[in-house]
């Protein structure tokens, strides 16, 4: 199958994920919600690797792990923050050494917090499935709609952003080079 269509028929399956997943949070199904919304979150990743033609050069691995696949669809979304900002300032501070990829903005923050596995421990989290869970239960209690929209209102967000070929082509650079580590 040629990459585009490859790419554009994950999306529809990230897109069906993401749908599904509204439906249940509109429910009060939260946990059920969050889960659909991380797997949606995680196919769009799936499509931009492939798109993209790139492997992380950090990983041994033949194929992207579930949190390097959540990192993907991060990066775009943090290349394409990068992008908005006042290109002349951050061109300055990468020439003085002063760039912190975490001032960037909340993308950068998301990102971060993608590469370390957390979305992958909220989800594992919200299937009850960890022996030893990495989130207290105090925490995952608190798994509600507001982080479902969240995390809805990124995918929608990192989709559009895919459409921007110099985002995608920054966000494929951060993927490649270990996940964005600068």
């Amino acid at each position: 199958m040629a990459s585009d269509e490859y790419f554009q028929r994950t999306l529809e399956n990230a897109e069906r994920l993401w749908s599904d997943s509204k439906f249940l949070n509109d429910e009060a199904r939260s946990r059920s919600a969050i889960i659909l919304a991380i797997f949606a979150i995680e196919e769009l990743g799936k499509a931009l690797i492939t798109k993209w033609g790139v492997r992380n050069l950090a990983s041994k691995r033949e194929h992207p792990t579930h949190v390097e696949k959540q990192t993907a669809t991060f990066a775009l979304l943090s290349a394409d923050e990068i992008l908005k900002k006042d290109r002349v300032r951050v061109r300055k501070h990468i020439e003085r050494g002063t760039f912190d990829f975490l001032k960037i903005g909340p993308m950068s923050h998301q990102f971060a917090w993608a590469r370390g596995g957390f979305f992958d421990d909220v989800r594992m989290a919200a299937t009850y499935a960890d022996k030893e869970p990495k989130i207290p239960d105090d925490l995952t209690d608190s798994i509600d709609t507001n982080l479902v929209d969240e995390l809805h209102r990124w995918f929608r967000n990192a989709v559009a952003a895919s459409k921007n070929q110099e985002a995608m082509s920054l966000a494929a650079a951060f993927y490649q080079n270990g996940l964005g580590r600068l």
